[in-house]
């Protein structure tokens, strides 16, 4: 007598659904697609009843889907947005190309079709299920069109434009209209390009670049579009960069309204990091599925806007190019930025993107710009001589008083701190000294001339130059130690010599710390704040200023030195030198009062979090000092800096003591981390 049980017709999981199922073993591609749990199973599990488990089960199912829609919307995004731009270098000929991202395509239709046939008696019981595809550039996101018209949770979104999406507003503009979009020169300040004797730069009326539909970086309403702006402005840039403060005689933070006025690139990168901000912030201040609505449509958003940036920067760099490396100082200048702002975009919000595609070129530019614009009477890089090649400020003042600065010798200033520092942090990960090593001894040494550095890290980073110059000679030390050493020729007198010297230097500063503030002096002379005290609390830098960067710079030395020890002598986590820097450097981050200034101590929480203690109480400090962040750990790199360290104490019994380092622990991912 034959079987009467039929035929396996898929995962239970698929049938409890009522979904057809492609019985692809151990996980059916519906399943994964949605992320839920796919069973397999001879016997029918006990809640297919036919009953009330039934039923709950079917319930549990539908709010994992539900929970998982956004995270999944998410996912999409960053999978297209992984190498969307390359820029290459030929001798100074500077190109830059998009990317074919078939793949990801690929993905989110396969996305699409599991949402289809797992999300429609979630989202919508009656079937209805109209959902747009929109292909940006190569950045494909799918957004529910049902969803916006009966989801009770979107419909009390009241901040979102009618012209957000596709068919709900007004309609796209022709394709025609996107060749419109102003080129390069129009986006640069007439006499930009004239020399410091011929002319100055004409000021301009206050306005920002288009919103048509084509070249809006939101679809989003300009009313909204200026929120996230001005999110950016008030929030984001000084979470990102806390201790900048620049005087008011130095003109202040003006240059970065004048840079999202006249930059495209950064005035789509400024409401992409103000939009994402902005969906982390959300936290747990609205319910669940206005937070899921919310991110989705936002996530949905920032592939558009990152593709705009992307696609402006291509067109600046063609540009560049065209013009030849000796008529175009301020453009590169501008570029330059645009691609540090694209790279803290995407190690903000990816994480695992690869950096390097960007940060090389830039340096390249960089260099270029000091090949042809740059180079003083002694022969030797002159950031002030690339500045003084830039058109004179609106207001001329007599002799060499360099005051008022203009925003782009602000912006190129600021910028060039903000590559250094990118510079030295990747080294660290890449074991290969920095690609601007040999410029540090003109841009953060002081010289006869000057009394001040031409670049001072602390007032952007919060730490001394000196500390990154140790950091400078520590990656070359490792690099040198390793290729001694696969060379066999390694000499371990030589290593410890060039290592006290490196020492040395970090004992000197730490101990100028020691000797008062007396190098914190305010860059400008003349002091403002007694003639509008009590009317402004921090228009010059105050005391407390002062005490933040030396704390800052302390956390910074100490971080140092036990990256120093852990080249010279290994992995020697119990080393008594190692243990006091390291309790020493975690109790000044205990002290740093701002839990959001925490991100701006990345490196160093990864490198002494890295070498705490177990069983000590040091673990649980360092998981505290990032909780305390809250969801904003993951706006930056904190929360990436908290998978390494994990990782690296899961792995203590393992490691080889002799070749593991700190350039091990900041690959332990899979990907070299840039800690900014």
């Amino acid at each position: 007598m034959t079987s009467s049980r039929k035929r396996s017709s898929g995962c239970w999981t698929c049938r409890i659904r009522r979904k057809r199922c492609d019985e692809t073993q151990p996980t059916c591609r519906v399943c994964r697609t949605l992320h839920i749990d796919c069973v397999y199973a001879e016997r029918k599990p006990e809640w297919m009843d036919g009953g009330w488990k039934q039923k709950d089960r079917m319930e549990t199912i539908k709010a994992q889907v539900k929970e998982n829609a956004s995270h999944r919307r998410e996912r999409q995004v960053l999978q297209s947005l992984d190498e969307p731009f390359i820029i290459t270098t030929s001798g100074r000929d500077f190109k830059a190309s998009s990317v074919q991202r078939q793949n990801a395509t690929s993905a989110v239709l396969d996305d699409r079709q599991g949402v289809s046939e797992g999300e429609g008696e979630v989202d919508f019981p009656d079937g209805d299920q109209d959902q747009l595809m929109m292909t940006v550039n190569e950045a494909v996101v799918t957004v529910d069109r049902a969803g916006i018209e009966h989801d009770p949770s979107l419909a009390q979104a009241t901040w979102l434009d009618a012209a957000t999406m596709p068919g709900l507003g007004p309609p796209r503009t022709s394709p025609a209209a996107s060749s419109s979009s102003p080129p390069l020169s129009t986006l640069v300040d007439a006499g930009s390009t004239q020399s410091r004797g011929t002319g100055s730069a004409r000021p301009e009326a206050l306005s920002f670049p288009p919103s048509d539909h084509e070249l809006s970086s939101l679809y989003l309403g300009r009313e909204t579009e200026t929120e996230f702006l001005m999110m950016w402005l008030d929030y984001v840039f000084p979470f990102i960069y806390p201790f900048y403060r620049p005087p008011m005689l130095e003109s202040g933070r003006h240059w970065v309204l004048n840079l999202l006025r006249t930059n495209q690139v950064a005035f789509h990168t400024a409401v992409s990091l103000g939009s994402y901000f902005f969906t982390i912030a959300l936290g747990d201040t609205i319910r669940p599925e206005q937070r899921r609505t919310c991110r989705s449509l936002l996530w949905g958003q920032l592939a558009r806007q990152t593709s705009l940036a992307l696609k402006r920067m291509s067109e600046d760099m063609a540009e560049i190019s065209r013009r030849g490396p000796t008529d175009n100082l301020l453009e590169a200048a501008r570029v330059v930025g645009s691609i540090i702002q694209q790279i803290t975009v995407e190690v903000t919000i990816k994480r695992s993107a690869d950096w390097s595609l960007h940060l090389n070129p830039t340096i390249a530019l960089f260099k270029d710009i000091f090949a042809h614009h740059g180079t003083g009477p002694s022969g030797y890089p002159d950031l002030v001589h690339v500045l003084n090649q830039m058109p004179d400020p609106p207001m001329a003042m007599v002799g060499d008083n360099p005051l008022p600065h203009t925003a782009d010798r602000t912006a190129f200033s600021f910028f060039t701190a903000v590559l250094v520092y990118i510079d030295v942090l990747a080294a660290t990960s890449l074991d290969q000294p920095p690609q601007l090593a040999a410029d540090h001894e003109h841009l953060l040494a002081t010289s006869t001339r000057q009394r001040q550095p031409p670049v001072r890290m602390e007032l952007v980073f919060g730490c001394q130059n000196f500390v990154f110059t140790a950091m400078k000679d520590t990656t070359a030390l490792s690099a040198w130690k390793k290729a001694s050493k696969a060379a066999g020729e390694l000499s371990v007198i030589d290593l410890v010599q060039r290592a006290a010297a490196i020492s040395a230097d970090l004992e000197a500063g730490l101990t100028a710390l020691d000797a008062g503030p007396a190098s914190f002096d305010p860059p400008v002379g003349v002091s403002l704040a007694g003639h509008f005290k009590g009317y402004y609390r921090r228009l010059e830098p105050r005391k407390q200023d002062h005490m933040d960067i030396e704390a800052a710079t302390r956390i910074w030395a100490l971080a140092a030195r036990v990256y120093l020890a852990v080249v010279v002598s290994g992995w020697q986590p119990a080393s008594a030198g190692v243990r006091a820097d390291v309790g020493r450097a975690l109790e000044l981050l205990g002290d740093v009062e701002e839990p959001g200034r925490i991100r701006s101590f990345a490196w160093p929480l990864c490198v002494v979090g890295c070498m705490a203690e177990p069983g000590a109480g040091e673990e649980r400090v360092v998981r505290e000092l990032a909780g305390r962040m809250g969801d904003l750990k993951e706006f930056g790199t904190v929360g990436q800096v908290m998978r390494i360290i994990e990782a690296v104490w899961s792995s203590r019994g393992s490691v080889d003591r002799d070749s593991w380092d700190m350039a091990a622990c900041l690959n332990v991912l899979g990907s070299p981390a840039l800690l900014i």
